[in-house]
């Protein structure tokens, strides 16, 4: 952060911790091009970048009392945007594990036994999608059944990201916890 912008980097994130929404959208203009660069490489798509970019902030703002008196920001928020990242990933690739293994095959062996557990599992996992309260179902469905990412699910239910988010990982959670029981 340079003096020309106004601020230095010390004075700009004390106002931060202060509440400052002008000061935080500073940092956030300064920042933000540096965060989707460093996303979009571990990601590879803009919307999930922008997602990361959209988050960290966030987070930096929900707990912005703990940039008071930190030293080196940048390494802070590198930080920050690099476990953000790998907590992203790492919950993807549960998600689509978890999701491989139960659905593995659209037709059951031939195998009578195998069969008879398909069938079951497959009753299971129907009979808990229709039991998640009606938003998580829909975007279960959406995502999981018809393959929308997220912020086309936002977009047709006209919720945020984070609230499609928030419910898949509740309906993943559900699930799991459904099918641990078997």
């Amino acid at each position: 952060m340079t003096e020309s912008s106004g601020y230095n980097e010390k004075e700009l994130l004390q106002l931060v911790v202060e509440g400052d929404e002008k000061a935080f959208r500073s940092l956030f203009e300064h920042y933000r091009n540096k965060i989707f660069s460093i996303a979009y490489r571990m990601v590879k798509t803009t919307a999930e970048a922008e997602d990361v970019v959209s988050e960290v902030f966030i987070k930096l703002w929900v707990n912005r009392r703990k940039l008071a008196g930190l030293v080196n920001f940048n390494a802070y928020i590198n930080t920050i945007t690099r476990n953000h990242i790998f907590n992203h990933l790492r919950r993807l690739a549960i998600e689509e594990a978890f999701i491989k293994e139960l659905l593995a095959a659209d037709t059951p062996h031939n195998d009578t036994y195998q069969r008879i557990a398909y069938n079951e599992l497959k009753r299971i996992l129907d009979e808990t999608v229709n039991r998640l309260p009606p938003r998580q179902k829909e975007v279960y469905r959406l995502g999981k059944q018809e393959g929308l990412p997220y912020g086309e699910i936002a977009s047709e239910l006209r919720i945020s990201k984070e609230t499609v988010k928030f419910h898949m990982g509740e309906a993943l959670r559900t699930i799991k916890a459904s099918l641990s029981r078997i």
